[in-house]
């Protein structure tokens, strides 16, 4: 075999392996934040967030369901709702905090609301 050959080999099992433990990474992630949530919304009124293993999120309100999905970060799931409203939830600690962006604006940044999220699920 020639050298070109099997440094072109070792390349890209190297790269492989990189990229399967990236994805694995962000599969954990997500594995963290799937399940249900308690927190309140922008006015202080009980909230309800479900985040499914397949990136689908349900939100309820009292008389309002919301629909929406979401992607993980290392420490926070961000959560695009078809209302155009936005959700990030962050991991801190033992705790979790939820920041409300309303339509228009990108996560990041100044929340419009902010409130603690408890996982029950």
């Amino acid at each position: 075999m020639h050298a070109n050959t099997i440094l072109s080999r070792t390349a890209a099992t190297l790269a492989a392996c990189v990229i399967a433990v990236g994805l694995s990474g962000a599969a954990q992630a997500a594995v963290d934040f799937t399940g249900r949530y308690l927190t309140t919304d922008s006015m202080g009124k009980p909230m309800q967030i479900v985040l499914a293993p397949n990136g689908h999120a349900w939100g309820h309100l009292p008389g309002k369901y919301m629909k929406g999905s979401w992607a993980a970060g290392k420490r926070y799931a961000v959560i695009g709702w078809t209302t155009g409203w936005s959700t990030k939830l962050v991991k801190r600690g033992d705790h979790f905090k939820k920041f409300a962006y309303g339509p228009g604006h990108a996560p990041k940044g100044k929340p419009l609301s902010k409130a603690y999220a408890v996982k029950v699920q």
